[in-house]
């Protein structure tokens, strides 16, 4: 499977090892690897869940989310969250306050993690 759209969190640290927490924070989603589904909130899923899609990662697990190592344009401090049809304006809005709303730094996660921007849209993500 293929997404055809992509939304690219561009943070100012290297985002392995919480990209997948990120994503189901921010959406609600997770993938087959059930990593982050302590974050995902019901409410959050409802919004997403028919436009999210979860692409095979190298090992052939579904996950809706990857590095933006992995694609074109994208660092590895890039967080890209891959659906299959265009994400609305209010989709994109949810996860920059989502982002935004959560201190990073008081749950241990990452210290000082800040979000440089979100690029909305990127036709044929991988």
């Amino acid at each position: 499977m293929e997404a055809n759209y992509s939304i690219v969190i561009k943070t100012n640290q290297y985002a392995g090892n919480f990209e997948r927490e990120l994503c189901a924070h921010s959406t609600g989603i997770i993938g087959e690897c059930e990593v982050g589904h302590e974050y995902a909130d019901e409410t959050i899923t409802t919004i997403f869940e028919q436009s999210i899609a979860t692409p095979a990662d190298d090992n052939g697990t579904r996950r809706p989310v990857g590095l933006g190592s992995r694609n074109e344009g994208a660092t590895g401090n890039d967080v890209v969250i891959y659906f299959d049809s265009e994400p609305t304006k209010e989709q994109v809005q949810i996860i920059k306050e989502r982002f935004e709303e959560r201190n990073w730094t008081a749950m241990g996660e990452r210290q000082d993690l800040t979000l440089d921007e979100v690029e909305l849209i990127v036709k044929n993500a991988l």
